[in-house]
């Protein structure tokens, strides 16, 4: 049974700002404490004011000596993802004109305590130009408090103290010297400008490929064992997102994506003995919407079947019958763009893993629960619980191995699927969920595809992936262009 989280009181953010500061409030803090008074989960007053009396104190700092005076409160500590001190003015423009996007990082020091825990972080994907992104600041910093306060309402504790080099430079200014403002700004013009051109000119053609080792032996090594690439369709389109038929040894589930139509949908393949497919059935799923993200698993004694279909803005379970035939079973999710959904069971409860489209493409995992699939299913406290564009999405069906339970993720950083994360689950409850990455697979920049992975799954003794690589393509070009004049394929 699970009981109710306890009835949240809004926290009170107290900024203290360093004294030189204090007089001419960046308009970044302005617009992020206007932000997080609208959510209803903070009383968020400008420095100097005595808002918000009856809530929750919290001292929010921006570096570690506006924090000195406040040894007898619980104070924050806002700063950069890798934990140097936030700049009040221009904030980030190194990561972000870098091609690196918005990443932060919140910390907590108890009263009386020295030693600083982590609380939150986030990590966006946002654009390098730093005029355009410095807009979406206020709101990923919304986002990051207005989260953590809800953490510490429902009683979520704080990580280990940081040690070793993280703690000598947390909340300290970078002691590397920053380019010139001008600089900053024209690398991010150029990154942008290179993107669009990427966007433009250049199609991603995905490929299936084999490594002929269990998962469990692939996961354990720093670097992804030797891939046999599959071959490629002929139709103008690509395979991707491959999942292991359970039912045959040699056949799999892929996303046939159609370059003409810019649609997915679903095949079943057959693998030859010479590795290659020779045959490839269409099945029946999405009614005609964009398919994607096939997922197969055997729970309670059914073989279960999932796909993505965000385009529907529902999620629909099936079972997969002797014959072969995926029936509905039940539908998980309504109303909601669940972007590559993945079932999985953890003490006793069923979970479903997605990505909220609607929060954004790649950079948040939430989490839906309930006692029975067939419901009621209820979201977790506090979706979504990891905001990173580095390691949010799925890239691929939950796994245990040796009593442990593991998510492939993608890192969508600098672009969509460009590598692999395995994280190894910590805690998943209806209120708190916490991961930790144990490997990290990228690309060979010397092999068939080297501009990304986003698809790690068990096949029996073999286990499957995908890989990206960017080609001009002339027919790709041609359809684009009518795609935006308005043409039908």
């Amino acid at each position: 049974m699970v009981s109710s989280p306890p009835v949240r009181v809004p926290t009170r953010l107290c900024w203290q700002l360093p004294a030189s500061q204090a007089a001419a409030l960046p308009a970044w803090l302005v617009k992020t404490v206007g932000l997080l008074e609208a959510t209803g989960e903070a009383v968020c007053p400008l420095p100097g004011s005595s808002d918000g009396a009856g809530a929750e104190r919290v001292v929010l700092c921006l570096d570690v000596a506006s924090a000195a005076g406040f040894g007898a409160d619980r104070c924050w500590l806002l700063t950069e993802g890798d934990g140097q001190a936030l700049p009040i003015d221009a904030p980030l423009v190194e990561a972000v004109t870098g091609g690196r996007g918005i990443g932060l990082a919140l910390w907590q020091r108890a009263p009386s305590e020295p030693h600083w825990s982590p609380l939150r972080t986030l990590h966006v994907g946002v654009s390098a130009l730093y005029a355009s992104a410095h807009l979406h600041l206020p709101h990923a910093i919304a986002r990051l408090l207005r989260q953590a306060c809800v953490d510490s309402g429902l009683g979520v504790p704080a990580g280990p103290p940081a040690t070793g080099p993280l703690a000598a430079r947390l909340g300290r200014p970078s002691a590397s010297k920053r380019l010139p403002r001008a600089l900053l700004w024209l690398r991010g013009l150029w990154r942008e400008t290179a993107a669009q051109h990427r966007a433009r000119w250049l199609r991603e053609v995905w490929r299936i490929g084999v490594i002929d080792a269990p998962l469990g032996q692939v996961i354990a090594n720093e670097r992804l064992p030797p891939v046999r690439w599959l071959d490629a369709p002929r139709d103008l389109g690509y395979w991707a997102d491959p999942i292991a038929d359970a039912a045959s040894e040699n056949h799999l589930y892929a996303e046939f994506f159609d370059d003409r139509t810019g649609l997915g949908r679903i095949e079943r393949l057959r693998v030859g003995p010479d590795g290659r497919i020779d045959g490839r059935v269409i099945m029946p799923l999405g009614g005609g919407a964009h398919v994607s993200f096939p997922l197969v698993l055997d729970l309670d004694g059914r073989r279960l079947g999932l796909v993505e279909t965000a385009a529907r803005r529902e999620c629909v379970l099936h079972e997969i019958e002797a014959s072969g035939t995926w029936r509905p079973l039940c539908t998980l999710l309504q109303g909601v763009a669940a972007a590559d959904p993945a079932l999985f069971k953890w003490q006793g409860r069923y979970w479903l893993a997605y990505t909220d489209i609607d929060q954004g493409a790649g950079d948040n995992l939430c989490l839906q629960h309930a006692p029975a699939l067939e419901g009621p299913w209820q979201p977790h406290a506090n979706n979504p619980v990891k905001v990173d564009v580095t390691g949010a999405r799925m890239g691929g069906g939950l796994f245990w191995h040796d009593g442990e339970l593991y998510r492939p993720a993608q890192n969508c950083m600098p672009t969509y699927g460009s590598a692999l994360v395995v994280q190894r689950v910590l805690r998943c409850t209806p209120t708190e969920y916490a991961e930790e990455a144990v490997r990290r697979f990228a690309p060979d920049p010397q092999g068939i595809c080297p501009n990304g992975m986003h698809t790690l799954n068990a096949w029996g003794s073999r286990t499957l992936i995908d890989g990206k690589r960017t080609v001009f393509s002339p027919s790709a070009l041609w359809l684009k262009t009518r795609k935006r004049m308005g043409w039908r394929p």
